[in-house]
């Protein structure tokens, strides 16, 4: 027998289709039907009797089956359901915090253990701090990554992008199943960074005496950030007022500075020295009440030490100011002092019986270090005169004879040392040019040196001949010029000579000598005109030369032979010098 509804084959004795489940009905069921009676009313008396009732137990037999194998399938899909693993989408337990300051903030990403731990806990079904303990909680974490597009320099409104990455395949043996990819949060709550001016509170003192004044620095202010110590200076020592001094903080690091929440407007300033009480250094810094102060200071030491040191014989008049030196410490040079000023005057010192012919003698009168403090000016040392001259007849006085040789002294000398003033009239000495021809001396300063030339010529004959000897008939015969090969500006002593001939005839009242002409040479050294039209010379001789009177044993300065004169003064010279004879010597040589 076959199934009629699959067609397989079944044993006479089975009620069911082994294959289909399908229940499996007599073939001798027709006949039977066909014989029942047509009333429907007899249906129900013989319905124990039908052949369809055994079939009605076998269909509820299948369902029995059908709901056996519904409950199968139910608990399959349980078990099914139950061992997948479960998802757990990490964007839900991703936490980004800010920290930082506006501008400058960082972002860090990370997963919250206050929420996906006790999620991941109640999906294990274990205890959290067994996940914990047994490292199983740390070991989920590392199987994810987190990444962040921008992690530092942000600002508040920022957003910042954090990407999720995992390996589900690393964590299957815990039945969980990570999803999510990406996280976007917004900046906030950044604090604004501290802007610090650190000069604001910086008390910048400029102490001691220019110019060896110096600086101290100290930090005023409230700020953690900074201290005295934070700041330096590019010279601590060795100012004057008008120096521009550096202060800088160098350590500073703007990045680990706006880390801490701060950052400076400006690292570094600049400071003008000023206050100081100041060694002056130049003479316009002088007061004009100062600068008369002094000038009577000088004159009162200039009349002290004449009248302490010229004898008797001596005096010194006309005493009237000359100018002034000023000098300043040079950079790089080793002067002695801060400043030196010298208060020049010049007095006309003769003596009384022509011992030496009436000189103009410069008194440079110093004063040191003189300091500005307070609005009031004082030195340190002074009055005290400088310089010593020789005078003819072995006299000598304090100063100068000659202003070439005190400008030289005074300025020339100490030019590798220091910078120099002069004015008021001293500074015309700053250059002269020398003579060099008859012709450069004008016609006045000529007959100013014949003058002199022949008070010396008398005061020696007054101070030297008895009163048996006699001069009459002197007479200006002319001049000799000697200019030197190599002028110089040190020595310009040297760089001329001019001789001053007087003659004259000499005898004696008991005829001791024949009477004799006399040629008396006077030699003035250093000749020269100055810029501002004034000539001066540097140096003169008493008479030049000796002779001894014929057939006697008197003598007398100067020549009786004119070219012995020439070949003494002259000839002898001319390794050095070249010469000029006016017209009146040429008869004794040229």
């Amino acid at each position: 027998m076959f199934c009629k509804k699959c067609g397989a084959e079944i044993a006479g004795s089975v009620k069911f289709c082994p294959k289909c489940g399908t229940p499996v009905t007599s073939q001798a069921a027709p006949e039977r039907m066909a014989e029942a009676p047509e009333s429907a009313a007899e249906a129900p008396e013989s319905a124990a009797e039908s052949p369809e009732a055994p079939a009605r137990k076998k269909k509820k037999g299948w369902l029995w089956i059908l709901a056996a194998l519904v409950v199968l399938a139910a608990a399959a899909a349980i078990f099914i359901l139950v061992s997948q693993p479960k998802k757990v989408n990490l964007e839900e337990y991703v936490k980004v915090e800010f920290s930082g300051y506006n501008t400058v903030g960082t972002a860090s990403a990370f997963l919250d253990p206050d929420t996906l731990l006790p999620y991941v806990a109640e999906i294990l079904d274990e205890d959290q701090d067994d996940l914990l303990e047994d490292g199983d909680w740390d070991y989920l974490c590392e199987e994810v990554e987190l990444s962040l597009d921008r992690a530092d320099g942000l600002k508040n409104g920022d957003t910042v992008t954090v990407s999720i990455s995992y390996d589900n395949e690393a964590i299957e043996d815990f039945k969980l199943r990570f999803t999510g990819e990406t996280v976007t949060a917004t900046v906030d709550g950044l604090e604004d960074l501290a802007e610090i001016d650190p000069f604001e509170e910086l008390m910048v003192t400029f102490t001691g005496i220019a110019p060896e004044g110096q600086v101290e620095l100290a930090y005023i202010g409230d700020s953690r950030y900074l201290d005295t110590y934070s700041f330096t200076c590019d010279q601590w020592n060795d100012l004057k007022n008008g120096d521009v001094i550096l202060v800088s903080v160098p350590d500073y690091n703007e990045e680990e500075a706006m880390a801490q929440g701060y950052r400076l407007t400006q690292t570094s300033k600049e400071y003008t020295v000023e206050g100081l009480d100041a060694y002056v250094a130049s003479y316009e810094q002088l007061t004009e009440d100062f600068r008369t102060a002094v000038r009577a200071e000088s004159e009162d030491a200039i009349q002290a030490y004449a009248a302490q040191a010229y004898n008797a014989d001596c005096a010194m008049t006309g005493l009237e100011y000359a100018g002034y030196v000023f000098l300043a410490p040079k950079e790089g040079g080793n002067a002695r002092e801060y400043n030196e000023l010298y208060v020049i005057y010049r007095g006309s010192v003769s003596h009384n019986a022509n011992q030496f012919p009436v000189t103009w003698v410069y008194y440079p009168v110093r004063f040191l270090n003189i300091l500005s403090a307070g609005g009031a000016l004082s030195y340190e040392d002074g009055p005290a005169m400088a310089g010593v001259s020789t005078l003819p007849g072995g006299y000598y006085t304090n100063g100068y004879s000659n202003p070439l040789t005190a400008y030289e002294a005074l300025v020339t000398a100490n030019a590798d040392d220091y910078t120099s003033q002069a004015g008021d009239g001293f500074e015309a000495f700053a250059s002269y040019t020398p003579i060099a021809s008859l012709a450069d001396i004008g016609e006045a300063n000529r007959q100013a040196l014949e003058a002199r030339a022949q008070d010396v010529i008398l005061a020696y004959t007054a101070s030297s001949y008895s009163g048996e000897a006699h001069v009459s008939e002197l007479t200006l015969v002319g001049e000799y010029l000697l200019v030197s090969k190599a002028q110089g500006t040190e020595d310009f002593q040297n760089n001329n000579h001019l001789i001053v001939v007087y003659s004259a005839t000499v005898s004696h009242e008991t005829n001791v000598f024949e009477p004799a002409t006399v040629y008396f040479p006077v030699q003035f050294d250093g000749l020269a005109n100055l810029p501002n039209g004034e000539f001066l010379y540097t140096a003169e001789s008493q008479v030049l030369g000796n002779s001894v009177f014929p057939n006697s044993i008197y003598y007398t300065n100067g020549y009786l032979d004119g070219a012995q004169m020439f070949n003494d003064l002259v000839t002898a010279n001319r390794t050095d010098y070249t010469y000029e004879v006016s017209e009146g010597l040429k008869a004794f040589g040229e």
